[in-house]
């Protein structure tokens, strides 16, 4: 699988966003690295829900009531580097969560489903 989206990521003649090529590297890196093994699910999971919770806040979307404790955690962390106020992103900021949504690994299918989903909602949500 490996070769195969390497060789994709190399017949692509030109992409419209570096962020995009740069992600997709990186993923292939990490699965490279070992830094996500298959046995490190927990991981992957953690890494998603935390950028599915993130847009949430940016786009104030609700959170599922199980993810309301990391919700709380994350507002306070923001809150501590002083960005509580400035919740408002603009497309930058929602393209660099996309691409790095996209340079993550899958999670369990079942989760990584219900995750994208909460988090393709916060994208077509966003500035209301």
């Amino acid at each position: 699988m490996k070769n195969a989206a390497e060789t994709f990521i190399a017949s692509v003649p030109r992409w419209p966003n570096k962020g995009l090529l740069q992600a997709l590297r990186q993923s292939l890196a990490r699965a490279d690295s070992g830094e996500f093994t298959k046995t490190d699910d927990a991981a992957r999971e953690q890494a998603l829900r935390t950028l599915c919770i993130h847009a949430e806040i940016l786009s104030g979307g609700a959170t599922p009531p199980e993810d309301a404790s990391l919700r709380r955690d994350q507002e306070m962390q923001l809150l501590r580097q002083g960005l509580g106020q400035a919740r408002q992103a603009d497309d930058r900021v929602w393209e660099a969560m996309r691409i790095e949504w996209l340079g993550l690994s899958a999670a369990e299918t079942a989760v990584h489903d219900e995750l994208e989903l909460r988090f393709m909602r916060c994208l077509k949500g966003r500035g209301r």
